[in-house]
């Protein structure tokens, strides 16, 4: 493995005949790392997983598992299961230390297992699932470009921090019955007013 380009996406020192290389770009299956890349700003935990992996396959041999179904994506990547020299599959490893997202929008033999691990790192709250409050399905899908709105891509959903509850926010968190009262005050004062000028 010759290059790491971030969390999801490397290099291997193999020519690639589909798109004219010297190398070959492997598109990590079934999983997907936050960006660094063609964003504004490195999204949030994408610098950990790109080091991560970089410390875990840079410069050493890997072993490429394919799908039958489906081997490049739009891009022409090469899409595997990047398996490492101890017998670690790197794609299950992102996903179980919480550097990585299980990603359900494409149908693949790992699908299920991934959306095992990836509850099993949002539960004990390791890697991007250990923020405080926890990012929502509709918070990680909004950050992501390339999942076209689908709320789907993270199994399990993570539910949303009790302090942000729509229940507390209308009837018991302290701004928003501040915002309720003063709106009271305000309409009980306007009444005044228009009754003293009849």
């Amino acid at each position: 493995m010759t290059h790491v380009v971030d969390g999801d996406t490397l290099d291997v020192d193999a020519p690639d005949p589909v798109r004219g290389k010297p190398f070959t770009r492997i598109r990590f299956w079934a999983m997907d790392t936050p960006e660094v890349w063609n964003v504004p700003k490195p999204q949030y935990y994408g610098p950990e997983a790109s080091a991560f992996t970089k410390s875990a396959a840079l410069g050493q041999p890997v072993r490429l598992e394919l799908e039958p179904t489906q081997t490049r994506d739009k891009y022409n990547r090469l899409l595997a299961f990047i398996y490492l020299p101890d017998g670690r599959m790197l794609n299950a490893e992102l996903v179980r230390q919480g550097f990585a997202y299980a990603d359900p929008r494409f149908p693949n033999s790992k699908q299920r297992e991934f959306a095992r691990l990836q509850k099993e790192a949002m539960k004990d709250r390791r890697g991007l699932w250990a923020a405080s409050p926890r990012p929502t399905c509709r918070t990680i899908c909004e950050e992501r470009s390339n999942c076209g709105k689908n709320h789907r891509v993270c199994p399990g959903c993570v539910p949303v921090s009790p302090r942000l509850r729509p229940s507390r926010l209308l009837y018991g968190s302290r701004p928003w019955r501040s915002i309720f009262l003063w709106r009271v005050v305000r309409w009980i004062s306007r009444t005044r007013a228009a009754a003293d000028w009849l």
